[in-house]
């Protein structure tokens, strides 16, 4: 009598098997994942940002940026959601701009609490930075001067979050 299939001691062995091969790769995949969705963040911003020098070059008008909650007013904590406003008029919505997924939380050091943009990209305000923190240690920032220029740069340079 021929028997086929495979045994309940075999199938176990394979199990643990695939089991010890996933516990390596799905670090690897996580980090793989966190990466992208920070380029993709990354991008987003940048792409505010420049839309909102744009605005006020177009317009002749001092465009501001901040983070909103209810898509009117501006706030404190960075999230999910920018405005792109007249600054001059804070009620003035030019565009709302929804962020993908973050694993971290992003903040702004500079004054105010908004960046503005004036005619010729010229900022009202000193230099800033936009800090992306995960796991309590700062990943990567969005380091803007007062010609409105962007550099991108990985690591904390002694800043916590």
């Amino acid at each position: 009598m021929l028997k086929s299939g495979f045994t309940l001691l075999e199938v176990m062995i394979v199990l643990v098997i695939l089991t010890i091969i996933a516990s390596f790769a799905v670090p690897s995949w996580r980090a793989q994942l966190n990466a992208s969705e920070d380029r993709a963040l990354i991008f987003e911003l940048q792409s505010a940002i420049e839309f909102a020098q744009h605005e006020a070059l177009i317009n002749r008008v001092s465009i501001g940026i901040c983070p909103t909650k209810d898509g009117l007013h501006c706030e404190e904590d960075w999230g999910k959601e920018l405005m792109i406003f007249n600054a001059k008029h804070e009620n003035t919505v030019i565009k709302h701009i929804r962020l993908s997924s973050m694993h971290g939380k992003l903040f702004w050091r500079s004054y105010p609490h908004y960046r503005s943009f004036l005619l010729m990209s010229l900022t009202k305000n000193d230099n800033g930075t936009i800090w992306h923190c995960h796991d309590d240690a700062v990943q990567w920032a969005i380091k803007l001067n007062q010609m409105g220029m962007m550099e991108v740069v990985y690591g904390g340079d002694g800043v916590s979050c």
